[in-house]
């Protein structure tokens, strides 16, 4: 997954769609996110989160509802 999505700047064919696509599974694509945080700042990695947990297909309205079902 490339760095520039989570540093805001989207590039075509970024994001975790397209990591997912092209191998990556979802548990290393959401290893990129602490491990950015360093560099892109905690803000914008928990401003990322709960795009990359959409595009990775996890319910955030589920989980929030039933939480003992995650």
């Amino acid at each position: 997954m490339s760095h520039t999505y989570l540093l805001g700047v989207p590039e075509k064919g970024t994001g975790a769609a397209s990591s997912v696509a092209a191998g990556d599974s979802p548990v290393e694509i959401a290893d990129v996110l602490p491990a950015i945080a360093p560099v892109a700042g905690l803000g914008r990695v928990v401003a990322a989160a709960p795009d990359v947990a959409t595009a990775l297909g996890y319910d955030i309205a589920a989980a929030l509802e039933e939480p003992d079902g995650y």
